[in-house]
């Protein structure tokens, strides 16, 4: 006699394979078919088994994002470089603040995305984001910075794609300051589950009101990113960028090369994040103004320690620490050592 195949089991099979390849619609029509299908005949803990895969795959096509406040203390926001040298030319003197001025900021994010189904491994993305900064010292600016884009999306089971269109403006003191528009190719690769690499090329054409209109320009940026799970808990990874921008005087204009190393290690309940890295910027043409032509080396030190495990008001705290060490041979102007450290305090949704 022929052994009864469990059915049930098979199509569980079924729908995990469609996850496994990024199929979510074709998983979650499996699951609910078999919720119908076998409605009075599956387990109690299958059955639950299934409706959590349903909720998850639901959720998916839903709203999510992450709302994050915080608050910072900067001990040089004016990014002096404590030099008591004034540089002049043509009877204008100039030179950087004889000495930093330290303060404190408010910050806030929110950040929403949402995924619409289109067929098989194609979907559309589309996402919102505004950040904004208070300062609690004048010689801080007031800014807002509200970010959209939305476009195709191609998931595989070891890879993603997105082309994104970009809208970006900015307010600075509650006014008006620029417009960006352009687009972002995105590509996401897992070669195994312990090496994955990241890449993107973006385009941006800058437009700023009347009184920074010589910031007008395109700006063009790759990245490429790559990542090293040595176990769950623990990933390695490095990457490179360049940006090329072009502005309305050759002097501004400028090419940009960096590099980067960091890990992000779980240790039960705490999450940390450290990254360091170098930039290099040549810019395009000499500088009358600066009497030079400008170069600048930068060096970064970020790092943040995330509480996972501990809610403030259902909000995840985290610290960090940034620092930055920024040489350039219009040292007068554009030299300084930069560190801040703050807390926020985030929601995930």
């Amino acid at each position: 006699m022929a052994v009864q195949p469990d059915l049930p089991l098979i199509e569980i099979k079924l729908a995990l394979a469609l996850i496994g390849i990024k199929r979510y619609e074709d998983a979650l029509l499996v699951y609910q078919t078999l919720l119908t299908k076998y409605k009075n005949k599956l387990s109690v803990s299958l059955s639950n088994f299934i409706s959590s895969q349903i909720i998850l795959l639901e959720t998916k096509n839903h709203w999510q994002g992450t709302i994050k406040l915080g608050a910072s203390y900067d001990f040089n926001l004016n990014e002096a470089s404590n030099s008591n040298n004034i540089y002049c030319f043509r009877s204008k003197c100039m030179g950087s603040s004889k000495k930093a001025i330290a303060g404190g900021e408010w910050h806030y994010s929110i950040e929403l995305s949402k995924r619409y189904a289109l067929l098989g491994n194609h979907a559309g993305q589309f996402s919102f984001n505004i950040v904004g900064l208070e300062p609690m010292k004048t010689v801080s600016t007031k800014k807002i910075s509200v970010l959209l884009n939305g476009g195709y999306q191609f998931e595989g089971a070891n890879k993603k794609i997105q082309l994104l269109p970009i809208v970006e403006t900015k307010w600075h003191d509650n006014q008006y300051h620029s417009l960006k528009l352009g687009a972002r190719i995105a590509v996401e690769y897992e070669f195994t589950p312990q090496v994955i690499l990241f890449g993107g090329v973006e385009l941006k054409n800058k437009n700023y009101i009347d009184k920074y209109n010589f910031n007008d320009g395109n700006k063009l940026s790759y990245s490429l990113i790559s990542g090293y799970f040595l176990n769950p808990n623990l990933l390695f990874f490095s990457g490179i960028d360049v940006i090329k921008r072009e502005k309305k005087f050759k002097s501004d204009s400028y090419l940009q090369y960096g590099t980067k190393i960091g890990l992000l290690t779980v240790v039960d309940p705490y999450k940390l994040l450290v990254v360091t890295g170098y930039k290099y910027t040549e810019f395009k043409q000499f500088d009358d103004y600066l009497n030079t032509k400008r170069s600048d080396h930068n060096w970064y030190l970020n790092t943040q320690l995330t509480l996972e495990k501990y809610k403030v008001l259902s909000f995840t705290p985290a610290v960090y620490f940034n620092s930055q060490i920024n040489k350039s041979t219009a040292h007068i102007i554009y030299s300084f050592k930069q560190s801040e450290v703050g807390v926020n305090f985030s929601k995930k949704f």
